[in-house]
């Protein structure tokens, strides 16, 4: 079973990129290690609940990619909360629940500070953070859907910006990489309705060691959200991976 542990990403410079001191966990995890014949040992991964949770999907690919969240939320919760003096929680009490709007909420008594979480799934993979701020992730793979429905979350200026600034990618990914990047500054925002695809303007691009920090503007933000929006975008493979923090918390009107 060395196959449930997921991949922790190096995330430090990604972190900082964002504004970020403290760490940003990313834990990556392949789904097909999730299937077979042989169930995982649930008991020592999910709660009793979870459990209960998990048994209801009928479909198993939906079983592998919920669960493949819950493995990797956790391990990012995990990573974060130990420090020199207090150890790894186990993982079965770390219940990862669902707030009323279907984001993942961490349910663990005796926290100091609130630990939000973000997961994101796509294809064979599945990805989670953890961060005392507002965070987003969104994992896509790189398909001709991006270019097809690309009027959808683009304009011909960001069009442009993107060749001009990621040219050693595909117009493919380079489509991919912006969908990402507002499907995580969508789930990072804290306001309902959620941002529109067009309601997030990118408006820069720059260098974030082998990354890209992508800018954003809205007229959404609240007057104590930080501008621009900073967004890191990465190609892991065929994948976009983006993800976002809010490093002070907002109020929305």
């Amino acid at each position: 079973m060395d196959d449930l542990h997921p991949t922790l990403l190096p995330s430090a410079s990604w972190a900082a990129a964002l504004g970020l001191r403290e760490p940003l966990p990313i834990a990556l995890l392949s789904l097909p290690a999730l299937a077979g014949p042989i169930p995982p040992p649930l008991p020592t991964l999910l709660s009793a609940t979870e459990q209960d949770r998990y048994q209801s999907f009928r479909h198993p690919k939906r079983q592998q990619e919920w669960l493949g969240g819950r493995i990797t939320a956790k391990a990012a919760v995990a990573t974060l909360l130990t420090t020199g003096t207090r150890p790894a929680p186990a993982a079965t009490t770390l219940v990862i629940a669902s707030d009323h709007a279907g984001k993942p909420r961490l349910e663990l008594p005796g926290l100091a500070q609130t630990v939000h979480l973000s997961i994101s799934h796509s294809h064979n993979q599945a990805v989670a953070m953890a961060s005392f701020h507002p965070c987003g992730i969104d994992l896509q793979i790189s398909t001709s859907t991006a270019a097809r429905v690309k009027e959808r979350f683009t304009t011909p200026a960001e069009e442009t910006l993107l060749t001009t600034s990621l040219g050693e990618h595909s117009e493919t990914m380079q489509l991919t990489l912006l969908w990402a990047a507002k499907e995580a500054l969508r789930k990072m925002m804290p306001i309902s309705p959620l941002l529109g695809f067009h309601d997030a303007v990118l408006t820069g691009i720059q260098p974030a060691d082998k990354a890209h920090l992508l800018l954003f503007s809205s007229p959404k933000m609240c007057h104590n959200t930080p501008h621009p929006l900073r967004v890191v975008a990465t190609v892991l493979g065929e994948y976009a991976l983006a993800l976002s923090v809010l490093p002070t918390t907002a109020t929305t009107d």
